[in-house]
């Protein structure tokens, strides 16, 4: 991966991976997807800090760790894992800026046409939209 310094999304899902490795030279990595594996531990994104998204959903990982320095992070998606205590999320400071987690508390509002948008990006556009006219903050 060495070669690839200057790569800046990455997919490898569904590859019956069962580590994060050899990703360390990928310093312009913005987006990371590694959903659909045997991960276990989430680790090896030490020098990735411009990730805006990481997909690790649908692996075998037990805990929320190793991401804290991931400052830039937008989307972060872990579900159907094997987590436990969620709590380890709220400890991390960039959550509040997490695509998935201002959607998630408000999905129940959400007027019908913005639940059934076409893509991600009309949704997140639409969100945006609602949330301003709702005048509601801190999402």
């Amino acid at each position: 991966m060495e070669t690839l310094s200057n790569l800046t999304v990455l997919s490898v899902q569904s590859n019956r991976l069962t580590k994060i490795e050899g990703l360390k030279s990928l310093v312009h990595l913005r987006e990371l997807y590694l959903s659909d594996n045997g991960i276990q531990v989430l680790e090896g994104v030490e020098n990735n800090k411009k990730l805006t998204t990481l997909d690790v959903a649908s692996n075998r990982i037990k805990k929320i760790e190793n991401i804290r320095h991931l400052t830039e992070l937008q989307e972060f998606w872990m579900n159907d894992n094997l987590v436990d205590n969620w709590a380890d999320l709220d400890n991390l400071q960039t959550r509040k800026g997490f695509f998935t987690v201002r959607a998630v508390k408000m999905w129940n509002r959400l007027p019908q046409e913005l639940v059934l948008a076409n893509s991600v990006d009309c949704f997140k556009k639409g969100l945006d939209c609602f949330l301003d006219t709702q005048n509601i903050t801190g999402y």
